[in-house]
């Protein structure tokens, strides 16, 4: 727990304290001071949503909340709360009781005005003030607002206008009264001194000039910064004229000043809107940037509204592959982290067996993926027979290569390669293992063949003792070679 978060929520509850030993206090008197307790209590009832944003962030801050929350966090909030609503509703009680009595007393005492202000007061909380922090560009709509709400209503007595006072200043205007303390006498001293650091008239004239020096230039037409543009210079211009400047002879000067403001296209069409000699005024000017911000917004929703259409659309299919293509790696038949086509124990099988692990597995046995059937699959077919089956499960079709159980290798094809075939095409094309030796078994029967015929043509034209030497020669083969039956 931070400890600037433990001393804040400590004062909280000390101010709480105190204001339930005065409540308990003043309660005895037989004549107690309500507009003293009124102000209080307007000050008090702020302190729960203190409590809870000061609370949040040690909760926020514990690490082992979920295990203190019931026996710490919760019970410091159920505390604080029952203690808050305890002293508010008998203080609003107390309040309630005594305003009869107080009104007659007023009217034997003093003049009418003065019954208004405690009748009304219950209702001042409610009341949205702005807050001033010092910035000179702010200080004349705080001011007329604050005036208007506080300072020149009679309901409210020096101390309650103090305390709102007090409530709507932040930064450098509330160190300007900081020091002072609350009470009738010192709100006239702290609204004097406010005026007296920031109703500089020089200063706030010159703030609101350079303001309108430092509009940004647009770079690129569009709604949003051209609104800012026109909001920028009704603000100043509305200031200045309140600082009793003679805005209205300024229209030459602001237009040529806000013309360069604005982007190459509208600055464009301002200066072809202007078809006589006599000189545009500021009201035509405003108009014409009204006009453009209007057209630009409209322009603009129709054109966000169309984008977001092609985006959807867009993104409708995308969306689609992702899902149908989110498949697991690991191998299906050796559960290790590889594809099924390179897995060595299920190429070692044969394809019979192959078949047969496809079928246990539920693998499509066209591709050797889940989800589908080989109806509904859209990769290439066995590239030996061009079947519906994987290259792995084909079945050879010759007796011989059927005896080792492996698919045939594709007919030798003599090609030219070149530098774009790549290292995946030649791999496509290498036999298997189990291939390779179906090849090996068929390429010696043959041998074994040829040599026979050989020995039964030489015995009939050659001696013998030349006939071993072409036999075991390595010479191509004769055209009465191929004439052989048993040739394959």
């Amino acid at each position: 727990m931070p400890n600037g978060n433990a001393k804040k929520l400590a004062s909280i509850k000390g101010t709480l304290t105190r204001f339930h030993n005065y409540f308990h206090t003043i309660s005895q008197k037989s004549n107690p001071d309500i507009t003293e307790l009124e102000c209080r209590l307007a000050s008090v009832e702020l302190l729960l949503d203190n409590f809870n944003k000061i609370q949040e962030k040690i909760e926020d801050s514990d690490g082992n909340f979920e295990e203190n929350f019931e026996s710490v966090h919760s019970v410091a909030r159920a505390e604080f709360e029952n203690a808050f609503y305890e002293i508010i509703s008998k203080t609003k009680q107390f309040l309630n009781d005594h305003r009869p009595s107080l009104v007659n007393n007023a009217a034997l005492h003093s003049p009418p005005q003065f019954v208004q202000p405690d009748l009304q007061a219950i209702k001042l909380p409610a009341l949205n003030i702005p807050h001033f922090d010092g910035s000179y560009d702010q200080w004349l709509f705080f001011r007329d607002t604050f005036r208007s709400l506080i300072h020149n209503n009679d309901a409210l007595s020096p101390i309650q206008k103090f305390h709102y006072l007090r409530l709507s200043l932040k930064g450098s205007a509330a160190d300007t009264i900081k020091s002072l303390e609350i009470s009738n006498q010192n709100y006239n001293v702290a609204w004097d001194l406010l005026e007296e650091r920031f109703e500089n008239k020089q200063l706030l004239v010159n703030n609101h000039i350079k303001a309108l020096f430092d509009i940004p230039t647009i770079q690129r037409e569009g709604y949003a910064s051209l609104r800012d543009l026109v909001d920028s210079l009704q603000k100043h211009l509305r200031a200045l004229e309140v600082l009793k400047l003679p805005v209205s002879h300024w229209d030459s000067i602001l237009i040529y000043l806000i013309s360069s403001k604005l982007d190459n296209a509208t600055r464009r069409e301002w200066e072809m809107r202007s078809k006589t000699q006599e000189l545009p005024t500021m009201t035509e000017f405003s108009e014409f940037l009204k006009n453009k911000c209007r057209n630009l917004e409209s322009f603009e929703m129709y054109h966000d509204k169309a984008r977001q259409n092609q985006s959807f659309n867009k993104h409708v299919k995308p969306k689609a592959f992702v899902a149908t293509h989110n498949e697991n790696t690991s191998c299906a038949f050796c559960k290790r982290d590889h594809s099924i086509y390179i897995c060595q124990e299920f190429i070692r099988l044969a394809p019979t067996e192959r078949f047969n692990e496809t079928r246990r597995l539920n693998l499509c046995i066209n591709c050797l993926r889940f989800g589908h059937n080989v109806n509904n699959c859209k990769s290439m077919f066995c590239k030996y027979c061009s079947k519906p089956h994987h290259t792995l499960l084909h079945f050879p079709s010759k007796p011989e290569a059927r005896r080792h159980d492996a698919p045939p290798s594709p007919p030798a094809v003599r090609r030219q390669y070149n530098g774009r075939h790549n290292a995946a095409a030649v791999a496509a094309d290498a036999p298997t293992p189990s291939t390779a030796t179906a090849e090996r078994g068929a390429a010696s029967q043959r041998g074994e063949r040829i040599n026979r015929f050989k020995k039964f043509v030489l015995s009939l034209i050659l001696p013998n003792q030349i006939q071993s030497t072409f036999v075991n020669s390595n010479k191509p083969i004769t055209r009465l070679e191929r004439m052989c039956p048993c040739r394959t």
